[in-house]
């Protein structure tokens, strides 16, 4: 099954809300609005914006559930993912790759933002993480990814190995 990364955007009528975000980060936050069909996710986006527009806690996004084990700290996972900016600026894809990505959840392997972000999937599951600097590369800079960036990601779990 094949995973599409969706750009998300934050639509409020509250100025308090988007007087404190940047236009970079709108374009890629939500694809929900205020009292809308998804309006917990509204809630915790909101609620994760600094004063300076900044995202500052992992948001998760179940897009679709999966079945059986949830993952755990320990576990081999392989996944397909994108990553993009916030700007929809494509970093990595591994559909583009040709090969899934394996990794050992919790072990230093990737970014803690994608670690904490796939604890609790199950194989066959989507989801959009964003992902903020202090979860991902903070003040580095890595290949495309400007220093202080915001990532999405759009994962699917393809296995689990326990």
């Amino acid at each position: 099954m094949a995973i599409t990364l969706v750009l998300l955007r934050l639509e409020t009528t509250d100025e308090s809300i988007l007087a404190s975000i940047e236009n970079e980060n709108q374009a890629a936050i939500a694809v929900v609005s205020e009292g809308g069909q998804n309006d917990d996710l509204y809630k915790a986006i909101a609620g994760s914006v600094n004063d300076d527009g900044e995202v500052q806690n992992l948001i998760i996004d179940d897009v679709v559930l999966g079945v059986g084990e949830e993952v755990k700290a320990g576990d081999t996972v392989k996944i397909d993912y994108i990553g993009t900016l916030v700007d929809g600026q494509e970093f990595d894809n591994s559909h583009k790759k040709g090969e899934a990505f394996s990794f050992t959840v919790d072990n230093n392997e990737v970014i803690t933002g994608l670690d904490q972000g796939i604890l609790g999937m199950k194989v066959g599951g989507q989801r959009i993480l964003v992902i903020p600097p202090k979860l991902a590369y903070g003040s580095n800079s890595v290949g495309l990814i400007p220093k202080n960036s915001t990532l999405v990601f759009s994962i699917e779990l393809l296995e689990v190995e326990k």
